[in-house]
């Protein structure tokens, strides 16, 4: 059986018996009505079987979460406890809770914050200015002697104001990026650091190398600082990074699992691709950041994707 025929609601309803049986597989009576709506419809071990592999999906990284949290990783609750809470009383909807609160130690360490769909300008007292991207944290330190900002997460547009005897740095979780005046993207992204360069020049090193080791860039240029080191400089779509300053995302023969990634960064809630042979599907186009859903909305129509609303804050692709 093909599963992208499964409508939404037997998924809907296949995720609501994972719940009832997550727990020690429910009282006997929930496990004989499982088995009859086992049987009344041949569809329904399939939804079964995909609701399962979402589950599986979401619930390791809400377990990361739980244990940064220094929190016991607790199963999702049971129906009545779930339906109270959330209406359609999907477990689902409690891994994504957690996995969507990741970012709160970075919000608490932050200066400024945007929220899903939000942008925001900042104008600092030295002249500068920083544009920061949807779902961005950063914290900022400005004396008289020091220039300093932390990007803690998100995306952010620097236009520095020259000062060479204060140079401006921006530290990530990756490294350290220094300028004196410039203009200049960073976005963090799966665990990288990608600074792409439009005017000036930059510094960077990995946050654990020794400062003799940098890369320096020229305007056009990218770099990538993951896992310890800085990869070679790159030429860089100037078009397609600057975007989102536009309110658009570009995409060039783009795999839907970078899209989905962007998306993500728009949507409130989780886009997740339940099936991974879609992970590779290519896409190209301009679209719009403040309406994510038409951009899902345009996926189900040319591409064989199958767009499936779990609530309003869980999308499945498959």
């Amino acid at each position: 059986m093909d599963r992208n025929d499964l409508p939404d609601s037997l998924i809907e309803a296949a995720s609501r018996w994972h719940i009832r049986l997550r727990d020690d597989g429910g009282s006997e009576s929930q496990r004989a009505a499982f088995a009859a709506w086992l049987k009344s419809d041949p569809r329904h071990a399939a939804a079964f079987d995909e609701a399962g592999e979402v589950f599986a999906l979401l619930e390791a990284p809400a377990k990361l979460v739980a244990a940064e949290r220094r929190i016991p990783a607790r199963r999702p609750a049971r129906r009545g406890a779930i339906a109270a809470a959330a209406g359609l009383g999907l477990a689902l909807s409690l891994c994504l809770v957690a996995v969507v609160g990741a970012p709160w130690l970075d919000d608490w360490r932050s200066d400024f914050v945007t929220a899903t769909g939000e942008q925001r300008v900042l104008d600092l007292a030295d002249g500068s200015h920083v544009a920061m991207n949807t779902d961005t944290a950063l914290a900022l330190d400005l004396s008289a002697d020091t220039r300093a900002l932390h990007l803690f997460r998100g995306e952010a547009w620097f236009d520095i104001a020259k000062d060479a005897a204060r140079p401006f740095v921006v530290t990530t979780p990756q490294g350290r990026i220094e300028v004196t005046g410039t203009r200049f993207d960073v976005l963090i992204e799966n665990g990288a650091t990608i600074v792409s360069l439009d005017e000036g020049q930059v510094r960077l090193r990995p946050a654990s190398a020794p400062a003799t080791t940098q890369v320096t860039l020229a305007p056009g240029q990218q770099a990538r600082i993951e896992d310890g080191r800085a990869e070679a400089t790159t030429s860089f779509d100037d078009t397609a990074v600057s975007a989102w300053r536009r309110g658009q995302m570009v995409f060039f023969d783009a795999p839907l699992s970078s899209v989905v990634d962007q998306l993500n960064r728009y949507h409130p809630g989780r886009i997740v691709i339940a099936n991974g042979d879609l992970s590779s599907l290519r896409i190209s186009g301009v679209f719009g950041t403040a309406d994510p859903d038409k951009v899902l909305e345009i996926m189900a129509h040319t591409l064989p994707v199958r767009v499936s609303r779990i609530t309003p804050y869980l999308v499945i692709l498959r």
